[in-house]
């Protein structure tokens, strides 16, 4: 089956990876197309042949795309995704593909180090207020991530305190709401049969 090189388009948020992996994966056959006089004229052919610098790139930033692709699949999903998927995912990227290795070409290192000052200005991974916000909530009720262990030691702490003011903050309103209904109903208690008979006489002319 043959299989054509993909074009990327800005409009589509994981078309960059596409046609890197299908160009990766022809990148033996795209050389031999391009030194033939049939199918490229010599004048162009030198701004098409890939360098190896290039391809070495290209190999480095495979591994890194796929997992932001599917972070974004999962978190675009239309079932079975919630709040509580957002920060999880995110940290762990943070934390292991989008980390700087010794074997890192330059390149990478500086698409590495972009991606993560977007990812951590976007979900405001940095600011002081990260412990109460609503993914991270959702979190703490979430069975599968309950524990935090994406968080620093502090930050957790700070979420689960902060989920027990809410807790506590509901249960006292609940119990305003049931004491405000009880003496609610007692005011507006409806009268018996002869009050209400007297009533009616003091109303009438």
């Amino acid at each position: 089956m043959k299989k054509q090189l993909l074009n990327d388009c800005a409009t589509r948020g994981n078309s960059t990876l596409f046609m890197l992996e299908r160009l990766f994966e022809q990148r033996l056959a795209v050389p031999i197309v391009l030194t033939d006089e049939t199918v490229i004229k010599v004048a162009a052919r030198k701004s098409l042949l890939l360098k190896s610098n290039v391809w070495d790139l290209i190999e480095q930033l495979l591994p890194v795309l796929r997992p932001l692709a599917k972070a974004t699949t999962i978190m675009c999903a239309e079932q079975h995704v919630g709040l509580s998927f957002i920060y999880p995912v995110i940290i762990n990227l943070l934390d292991s593909n989008l980390k700087p290795t010794d074997s890192d070409m330059r390149a990478t290192q500086a698409f590495k180090a972009e991606v993560s000052k977007q990812l951590t200005k976007q979900f405001k991974l940095d600011q002081q207020g990260l412990a109460g916000t609503l993914p991270i909530m959702a979190c703490l009720l979430d069975s599968r991530f309950k524990h935090l262990q994406f968080l620093q030691n502090d930050v957790r702490k700070a979420a689960k305190h902060h989920l027990s003011e809410l807790v506590l903050n509901l249960n006292q309103s609940r119990s305003c709401g049931s004491a405000a209904a009880t003496v609610a109903t007692a005011t507006f208690r409806p009268c018996g049969g002869d009050a209400s008979e007297s009533a009616a006489t003091d109303l009438e002319p």
